[in-house]
């Protein structure tokens, strides 16, 4: 090995593993070759015997050589460690090469939907504008400096006892939530919540339903969890007569589970009949059944008053409610909470007795903070009003550009709508043309597991994430890219 640098930062022993593993790897040392003995190299580095033993330690625990009685420190066949462990663990170098940045390594990675274009409209994402950023990082401030041993302990396994409370007050208040403290769970998402769900039933005989078209994410985890996911029609166009294709499929899928977003149907926007959701329940009754109800975008309501949500109207604990703060705070937080029956409680309890809270307890305590102070009802108010203004300008922006060329699905609640171009172009028609304006516009065709239940050539448009002030110039765009440069509706 090479001599040691006395002035380097590295650390003695360090160096001397460094420097024998480097000759073990490029074969100046030999399978079965002895290194030399503690004493005779701690006299010739000029170093204690401590600081060799160390540096073999480290050598002898990573696989490099092995110790024999009788004959110290030998090297170990690194050829066959090669073959066998060499590609999981690739050189630092290869995996960011020098020179390039992150967001260049990740470029081509499936879930980087970062755009670049002002004109973006995607749905999920939030304005980095919305975030009440002055607000958190006070209040953050003040737990971290009141905290005392918190940050150095497990949190409860439920969710902040504080937190729960805080939510359950406001779920009674504006969205008549009946439930105590204790029924709700603190969950990183709605798919890590549907997936804690489904460790209560058996993927062998369970039978899911599910809205089609539907939450893919959702989907996604039914299957991934080896359960069978059959396809329940939902309303298209908002019509608020019962949906018998719904109900009478629903009766015939042999399902102990279904997923429903019923206050703003993902994705067509449509709100679930009354009557419709009395006959779920009573399904759910009968067939000893269980409703996840997925509340996520209740406050976007722009011309109808909010129906009762399912948990609310049930009277035998079959509602299983999931509620998001996502739309109101932001995404990156990763922070929902599920509504558990009490019929389910003691099931929760024996699945989940050695899990711990996946949302860190330190958001958990700002946010207890953020609606124990009225800033999360204050934000709710702003928000509210800042997309309803929002949706009005897509809205009048639409009617100006296109008129009666295009068709709308939805419109009337939630932070995205659906659109088609009457004259019967396909999804990734209109999407290309898009995108050559610099707009983004999404498909829907995924969302659908049969077929595409009237939805056909409609694409996503969210106004989520996309600035107020590049609505109107977005649309345009969106106007040019499918009709060409005349302006305004057509007659």
């Amino acid at each position: 090995m090479k001599d040691i640098d006395r002035s380097s930062t590295t650390n003695l022993y360090t160096q001397i593993y460094e420097g024998i593993r480097q000759d073990i790897e490029s074969g100046d040392l030999v399978a079965g070759e002895k290194l030399t003995p503690i004493r005779r190299l701690a006299h010739e580095l000029h170093v204690s015997r401590n600081t060799v033993e160390m540096a073999y330690q480290q050598l002898l625990t990573e696989g490099f050589v092995k110790s024999r009685t009788g004959s110290g420190y030998v090297v170990n066949d690194v050829e066959f460690m090669r073959v066998k462990f060499g590609e999981a663990f690739p050189a630092a170098s290869s995996v960011v090469p020098k020179g390039t940045s992150i967001e260049a390594v990740f470029a081509e990675d499936p879930y980087n939907t970062k755009s670049d274009t002002p004109y973006d409209f995607t749905y999920g994402d939030r304005s980095p504008k919305s975030f009440p950023s002055r607000t958190w990082r006070l209040l953050t401030d003040e737990v971290l400096e009141t905290v005392g041993g918190r940050t150095a302990q497990y949190g409860n396994a439920w969710g902040e006892p504080g937190l729960r409370i805080e939510i359950a007050r406001w779920l009674r208040r504006t969205r008549s939530v009946d439930c105590t403290a204790d029924q709700i769970v603190i969950l990183p998402g709605t798919q890590p919540a549907v997936d804690s769900i489904l460790t209560l039933f058996n993927s062998q005989f369970d039978i899911v339903g599910m809205e089609d078209p539907g939450y893919r994410g959702v989907r996604d985890v039914f299957r991934n969890r080896g359960f069978t996911v059959v396809p329940l029609p939902a309303a298209i166009g908002g019509e608020m007569e019962p949906n018998v294709h719904f109900t009478d499929a629903l009766q015939a899928s042999n399902a102990k589970l279904v997923f429903l977003t019923p206050s703003v149907q993902f994705p067509t926007g449509s709100l679930m009949p009354i009557l419709t959701r009395i006959r779920t329940l009573r399904w759910a009754m009968d067939n000893d059944a269980f409703i996840i109800e997925d509340d996520y975008c209740r406050e976007f309501l722009y011309s109808d008053r909010p129906l009762q949500t399912l948990q609310s109207m049930d009277t035998d604990g079959r509602v299983i409610y999931l509620g998001t703060m996502s739309k109101m705070l932001s995404p990156a937080l990763r922070v929902s909470y599920m509504v558990l029956p009490q019929r389910l409680m003691s099931r929760w309890k024996r699945a989940h007795e050695q899990y711990y809270c996946p949302v860190p307890w330190l958001t958990q305590e700002v946010l207890r903070l953020y609606m124990a102070r009225g800033y999360w009802t204050r934000n709710t108010r702003r928000v509210t009003a800042e997309y309803e203004a929002i949706h009005a300008l897509v809205m009048e922006s639409l009617d100006r550009e296109m008129g009666d060329r295009i068709d709308i699905l939805g419109g009337t609640a939630g932070l995205y709508l659906l659109v088609r171009t009457k004259d019967g172009r396909t999804q990734e028609e209109l999407i290309r043309l898009a995108a050559q304006q610099d707009v983004r516009v999404y498909p829907t065709r995924l969302y659908c597991m049969q077929s595409m239940h009237g939805m056909d050539g409609y694409v996503l448009l969210g106004f989520s994430a996309i600035e107020k002030e590049n609505v109107a110039e977005g649309i345009r765009r969106l106007r040019v890219a499918w009709f060409g440069e005349d302006s305004g509706q057509a007659t």
